[in-house]
């Protein structure tokens, strides 16, 4: 929570790889600076949590289980709450914004747009399948998107970089707001600390 008083606009972050560390929320604190209200959810089957590790899809579930709680809050703003996320929270947050409304917008640092070429390294299903890596991919789904999307790369992540281009085409076409940015120089890793502010200015942007 930030320090001063009354009602806050608040994110949930979709941390990257497979658990919750110490790093992720030193991740996030420049959000909290900006004053937002933060929320770090562990999904499923990580960090000794109950359930079983699905990879982006139900843990998009437990993402819109953390959004009702926020928006029960009485210090946080419920018209004001965004999501962003980092590698495979990226991905989350970007289905989540696919599958329920009260996100303002999402930005998303590093996402799988479409995991149809492939899947995260340790998938709990077989790569192969078209039936369990389109569920899981963000661009098969653009029509249902709710909000407005900022997707971020750094200009190392030419595979993503790609399908985030064609993600925001179909976008286009059928009138969904996305956008996209690349940092220079930066890869999949070195570009979270940039994209957490173009993020900030991304949500208090009118």
């Amino acid at each position: 929570m930030p320090e001063t008083r009354g009602t806050y606009p608040a994110i949930i972050w979709g941390h990257g790889g497979f658990a919750l560390g110490p790093s992720d929320i030193k991740d996030v604190l420049p959000f909290v600076y900006a004053g937002y209200a933060v929320m770090l959810p562990s999904w499923r089957g990580e960090n000794g949590n109950p359930g079983n590790f699905e990879m982006c899809f139900g843990e998009v579930n437990d993402a819109i289980s953390a959004l009702k709680y926020l928006q029960s809050l009485p210090e946080i703003d419920a018209n004001e709450i965004y999501a962003g996320g980092h590698s495979s929270g990226a991905t989350i947050v970007l289905l989540m914004a696919e599958m329920t409304k009260g996100l303002k917008k999402v930005a998303a640092c590093g996402a799988y747009p479409n995991m149809r070429t492939g899947a995260y390294e340790g998938a709990p299903f077989t790569p192969t399948d078209i039936y369990e890596t389109e569920l899981r991919s963000p661009a098969e789904h653009v029509r249902d998107l709710t909000c407005p999307v900022l997707l971020i790369y750094g200009d190392g992540d030419t595979h993503y970089i790609e399908q985030a281009e064609e993600m925001k085409k179909s976008a286009k076409k059928i009138g969904k707001q996305v956008t996209m940015q690349t940092i220079p120089g930066k890869d999949h890793f070195t570009s979270l600390t940039p994209a957490v502010q173009s993020m900030t200015e991304f949500f208090k942007a009118q």
